[in-house]
């Protein structure tokens, strides 16, 4: 046991000769900082621009620059590289406001407050730098445009000196001609350029988030087609083979801010043509949503978010994070709540990585999910890509919390790729040098080698502090380290003596053997001899029953043919009925392929010459795949009330009868996803003139796809919502039938009346993901009004059930459920006339009562009271010297009653 203790001593006295090796290999002391003009926020957005010829510079965009006398116009900076910093130079632009006439029309461009520079991007010898805001108008005699946003971008090709402007949203159409086709096509609002990315072949992808009346939309053109037709004698022009993505009437994209941010990648597996990333922050009521979009703009796949509002899609990234060679897709959602510490949701953020599968158009449930840990620190606002920081063949990336960290000072956090994703853990934060409030990562930038030392390099933008400050990557040393010590010790042999008293001691020799190999290091390596200086107390035999540093137990894993092994050192020696406790926590991942049965094999090795292994144990646990779906439905409105009476020549299906939605939804609240969701709804009516329900619409959304049978709406009414108005009905409803008391009523359902059933199917629904239906009905009010019963109960039914789940694990069980939804419907009281008798009984009684009144008060009237005083009711009597009042005999006064004065 002795021998044991002592090894373990003499290797931890070698810690101290051994130099730190770290894998953190951004350098956060040695900073290169730029800054700009106070208050323009320099560093909203930033670039690493490599022309050509091979110079390098920084781009950073300061959208509040006033360029322009004191006009606030914005500006893009262009920081040549140094190590030390330096100065930065605007580029030059055309910033005046600009006017032409063609034909009978005047074409206004106005660059006050623009926002120049708060998106750039960087391509071959070409900077390109957005102006969102710049307006647009266009006059036609009395007719106008409206001054709106279409924003724009400039296209600056330093080698040639070229200026070029490119602004897709413009357009001669007037204000009227919007109105007329109700502002279809309307790109008025586009603010083009609010995100900007130039794909690996020179195309210049625009995301306009406001175009559509904000439902947004994408614009893209070559960089060579807009420099040949650029007009500068015309403010509005075409380019060839631009593509713009639809309008669309989908409610789900109303306010969805398509365009917000873009990235440009492959995800259908055809290399040819590249894939455009979209997000969409506020899609489907704030849900979010990211879509994929081919080169004709169909959408591939659309990924939404799983929290309301929390801006999923407010980033996107595209990058190999695993090395399989397929573009994995980063989602930041910086908004995200998740439950704090006291179990209260706190804002956080959370970043979603998507790993593309074999299979193309199949992204789907996140591989990763990364959560801030700051509060409000706004973790995933921007995420960057970073190519092979450290060389080990994978892409690594950036995560920006620019509120974050110290006091919110702001925050970078560097993750590694790996063969399975990303690492769940940072590898690297870099703290903020800035002050408070800098924003310090609100733009990020990298993949490309700023100082040429082989290594990608990392740009942050703080625009709150009007700074960009560069990381550099440090060469990485690749270490192989070898140790070589007897196999045994006899503690018998001493062979050595101690310094100070001369004791024998037994000693032994470590052989030690270090290789370093990596790119851009030096070669020549100066020898190295580590000095032993420290004394350390001699270990003593300990007990058999206690293992010295048992709470510290060194395990090491390892993967061996697609399994982990990991092998702990227990002891040497161990003792006889010695007993040791392990408990190990296992994470497991990656079960869609496990089988039913998660298996682990414990066995116990020695060094012993006789059975040196102990039998092995074979734990099971068997694994099983759960996902837990919800139904629910909701009527709008709850109830109504109807009259008692209508026009007996009234069909019953206008424009004035009241319209019900019936709406379920179906959440799949995980943690599996599901294949095969069915969902059957029933509903009293099949749209016939007799029928007391007329199905007039079915509206599915998020994915569903609806069959009704029979169709609905043969008539072809107006299928207009239920307004406001109706649902108001409710509240004056119940007061009603509390005055009228409870009284009998009927249900209305597929069990007393046809039915019309709506068969709907999604064939995937991935954990957290929503799916609805909605049943626009009319009610037919005289059928009602025949009827005898005061209170009518209006009832539809759903039914959901799941065929499977897309793994190989056993289910726990599939999902099914019902819902039913309800609505009331009440009779008014009845206004009947008043009887004249009746009036004639209430005014006899009220006079009546009055002579009675008036009696009873004769009856108790007071008695009056006597004549006031001689020096009136607010005199006093005067006073003589010796204050004891007039020298007058004292009266003596009788009152009589019947005569009612005074005697004195």
């Amino acid at each position: 046991m002795a021998q044991g203790l002592c090894l373990l001593c003499a290797l931890w006295l070698l810690g101290p000769a051994v130099p730190a090796a770290w894998a953190l290999n951004l350098d956060a002391a040695r900073l290169t900082f730029y800054s700009g003009p106070n208050g323009s926020h320099f560093g909203f957005s930033v670039d690493i621009h490599k022309d050509s010829l091979g110079s390098v510079a920084v781009v950073v965009g300061a959208p509040r620059t006033r360029a322009r006398g004191q006009e606030e116009t914005g500006a893009v900076f262009l920081c040549p590289w140094s190590a030390a910093g330096g100065s930065c130079s605007p580029l030059v632009f055309d910033l005046q406001d600009e006017t032409r006439n063609a034909s009978s029309q005047t074409f206004q461009v106005f660059k006050e407050k623009q926002g120049l520079g708060a998106s750039v991007a960087s391509w071959n010898d070409t900077i390109v730098a957005c102006a969102p805001w710049q307006h647009w108008n266009v006059l036609e005699k009395t007719q106008e445009a409206e001054k709106t946003p279409v924003g724009g971008c400039f296209l600056a090709q330093l080698r040639s000196s070229g200026r070029k402007e490119y602004s897709p949203c413009r357009a001669n159409t007037m204000s009227r001609v919007y109105k007329d086709r109700h502002f279809s096509e309307d790109k008025r609002y586009c603010e083009a350029g609010f995100s900007s990315v130039v794909t690996q072949d020179g195309e210049l992808v625009l995301g306009a988030p406001g175009g559509y009346f904000f439902l947004g939309l994408l614009a893209r053109a070559r960089i060579a087609d807009i420099v040949s037709s650029y007009r500068p004698a015309t403010l509005l022009w075409n380019v060839p083979r631009q593509r713009f993505t639809f309008d669309s009437s989908d409610p789900e994209l109303y306010d969805s801010y398509r365009g917000y941010a873009v990235a440009a990648g492959e995800f259908n597996g055809d290399p040819r043509t590249p894939e455009y990333v979209v997000g969409a922050p506020t899609w489907s009521w704030t849900l979010g949503a990211v879509e994929i979009l081919d080169s004709h703009h169909q959408m591939l796949c659309r990924l939404h978010g799983e929290q309301m509002a929390s801006y999923f899609g407010h980033s996107v990234a595209v990058t190999d994070v695993n090395g399989d060679g397929r573009h994995d897709l980063l989602v930041g959602a910086p908004l995200f709540m998740d439950s704090w510490a006291d179990r209260k949701l706190a804002e956080v953020g959370r970043v979603y990585l998507f790993l593309q599968p074999p299979t193309p158009h199949m992204l789907g449930t996140p591989s990763l999910l990364l959560t801030g840990t700051q509060l409000y620190g706004r973790f995933g606002s921007a995420i960057a890509p970073l190519g092979d920081l450290n060389l080990d063949g994978y892409n690594d990336v950036a995560v920006a919390a620019p509120y974050g960290g110290s006091r919110g000072r702001g925050q970078v956090l560097l993750f590694l790729g790996q063969s399975e994703g990303l690492g769940a853990r940072p590898s690297q934060v870099l703290d903020s040098p800035l002050h408070a409030g800098s924003g310090f990562g609100f733009s990020l930038r990298g993949a490309k080698d700023i100082d040429d030392n082989g290594y990608p390099d990392l740009v942050v933008g703080a625009y709150g502090a009007g700074k960009v400050v560069v990381y550099r990557a440090q060469p990485v040393v690749m270490a192989t380290v070898q140790l070589l010590v007897k196999d045994a010790l006899n503690p018998a042999e001493k062979r050595c003596t101690l310094p100070q008293s001369s004791t024998p001691v037994s000693c032994f020799s470590i052989q030690m053997c270090v290789g370093a190999t990596g790119h851009n290091i030096p070669q020549k390596l100066h020898p190295y001899h580590p000095g032993l200086r420290r004394g350390r107390p001699v270990c003593a035999p300990a007990a058999a029953q206690r293992l010295c540093g048992l709470e510290r137990l060194i395990c090491n894993q390892k993967k061996e043919n697609e399994s982990r092994v990991v092998l702990c050192e227990l002891g040497n020696p161990m003792g006889k009925d010695t007993r040791i406790g392990i408990t190990m926590w296992v994470s497991v991942g990656d079960l869609e392929q496990a089988g039913q049965v998660m298996s682990f094999q414990l066995q116990v090795r020695s060094k012993n010459s006789q059975n040196p292994n102990s039998q092995a144990v074979l734990l099971q646990v068997p694994v099983r795949a759960e996902a837990r779906v919800e139904l629910r439905g909701s009527s709008f409105p709850a109830s109504l009330v109807v009259s008692a009476e209508g026009d007996k020549e009234q069909s019953g299906l206008d424009s004035s009868a009241p319209r019900v939605e019936h709406t379920y939804e179906l959440h799949n609240k995980g943690p599996g996803t599901v294949h095969g969701l069915r969902l059957d709804v029933h509903l009293p009516g099949q749209s016939q003139a007799s029928d007391l329900l007329y199905i007039l619409d079915v509206q599915p959304q998020r994915g569903l796809q609806c069959f009704p049978e029979p169709s609905p709406n043969p008539l072809k009414l107006n299928g207009r919502p239920p307004s406001a108005s109706t649902a108001q009905f409710q509240s004056h409803h119940q007061r009603e039938r509390r005055q009228a008391g409870p009284g009998q009523s009927v249900l209305v359902s597929c069990d007393s009346a046809p039915c019309t059933v709506v068969q709907c199917e999604l064939q995937e629904m991935v954990r957290g993901q929503r799916a609805m239906v909605t049943v626009l009905v009319m009610l037919r009010l005289q059928g009602l009004r025949q009827g005898p019963l005061e209170q009518t109960v209006l009832q539809s039914r759903a039914w959901f059930n799941v065929s499977s789940l897309p793994y190989a694990v056993p289910a726990l069980s599939l999902a099914s459920g019902e819902a039913v939804v309800q609505t009331q419907l009440l009779r008014a009281l009845e206004e009947r006339a008043v009887p004249f008798w009746w009036v004639l009984v209430g005014a006899l009684g009220g006079l009546l009562l009055l002579t009675l009144l008036v009696l009873a008060m004769w009856k108790v009237r007071p008695r009056r009271a006597g004549p006031a005083s001689p020096w009136g009711p607010r005199a006093t009597r005067p006073c003589l010297p010796g204050g004891s009042g007039p020298n007058l005999p004292r009266p003596r006064a009788s009152l009589d009653v019947s005569r009612t004065n005074v005697k004195a």
